[in-house]
């Protein structure tokens, strides 16, 4: 089986963890931003998932995962095709794999694979392409 689904919108990328004191414990918990979009990413890929009857894969199953980031283009970069700069692709890849945890596979840990490119395009927004690991 082979999941692809479009995530509109401006990419954000998962920060690093927030700490806070609670009394006598210390919490940790995400920055808005990359709060909110995890949110995003969940209601995009639950969606996709009613809409053509798609189940969860199994805890068992190696999964190959593949992300086209899209992000706006600078005025000054007309015509580079790739961004160079921050964030990085890495952190795109952290914040959604988190998101699509327990909603389209079990654990990122079955994740054997990922792909993560970015690109400049004039239509922001990820491609997320999910699937069972084959040799």
């Amino acid at each position: 089986m082979q999941i692809e689904f479009w995530i509109p919108g401006k990419p954000v990328a998962q920060s690093r963890p927030r700490f806070a004191r609670r009394g006598a414990f210390v919490s940790t918990y995400d920055a808005a931003p990359a709060k909110d979009y995890k949110s995003w990413v969940k209601s995009c890929a639950i969606d996709y998932m009613n809409t053509f009857n798609v189940s969860m894969f199994t805890r068992d199953v190696p999964l190959v995962m593949t992300l086209t980031v899209n992000v706006d283009r600078p005025k000054a970069k007309k015509k580079a095709l790739f961004p160079v700069s921050k964030p990085d692709a890495d952190n795109f890849a952290k914040g959604i794999m988190d998101a699509l945890e327990s909603i389209l596979y079990q654990a990122d840990q079955q994740i054997v694979r990922l792909v993560v490119s970015k690109h400049y395009s004039d239509r922001p927004g990820v491609t997320v392409s999910i699937g069972e690991a084959k040799c």
